[in-house]
């Protein structure tokens, strides 16, 4: 098994070609690190820990939708930052669409906090700092993610008040 998240297109597999991962087939003690390495690498540079770093079950699937990534990941109950620090080191400059199928999680992000529900969708900004947590009390993570370039869907500038680039708006 690769210990490495490849796009399925640099694979010869094409895009839209399916990539499963399982840390099932590494040592116990090398579990953790293999999922940490995979986030940071595919998805953004973050500061994981878990209390269940020893043995660290994690299922990860993928699909390479083009500009767009689709990502199933199951993990075990984890805490995962995302500080100016790892921003300044490493952004993709994603959105981040998020469904929540398993434990529910608390997120923070712009200083808001939500605990977000299994069965419900949270949005996030990989240039912001997050802090998220999957309590241990609660079961595994399963988060299905999509992760969409930023300059594939242009936002106002913050403290606009315009309307979105290329539209226009009419009072009728």
């Amino acid at each position: 098994m690769s210990q490495e998240w490849v796009s399925a297109g640099s694979q010869g597999a094409g895009a839209g070609a399916l990539v499963s991962l399982s840390s099932g087939e590494l040592p116990r003690g090398d579990r953790f690190d293999w999922y940490v390495e995979l986030v940071r690498e595919n998805v953004a540079p973050f500061s994981l820990g878990s209390f269940h770093a020893h043995g660290f079950e994690a299922r990860v699937a993928g699909v390479d939708l083009g500009s767009a990534q689709l990502t199933h990941l199951v993990f075990e109950p984890l805490h995962a930052a995302r500080t100016p620090r790892h921003i300044r080191r490493g952004d993709p400059e994603t959105y981040q669409l998020a469904l929540i199928s398993g434990s529910p999680m608390i997120t923070r992000q712009h200083d808001n906090e939500a605990e977000i529900s299994t069965g419900s969708l949270v949005f996030f900004d990989t240039s912001h700092p997050l802090d998220t947590l999957v309590p241990d009390d609660r079961g595994q993570g399963r988060v299905t993610l999509l992760r969409i370039p930023r300059d594939a869907l242009p936002r106002p500038p913050a403290g606009s008040t315009g309307s979105w680039p290329g539209s226009s708006s009419r009072t009728v």
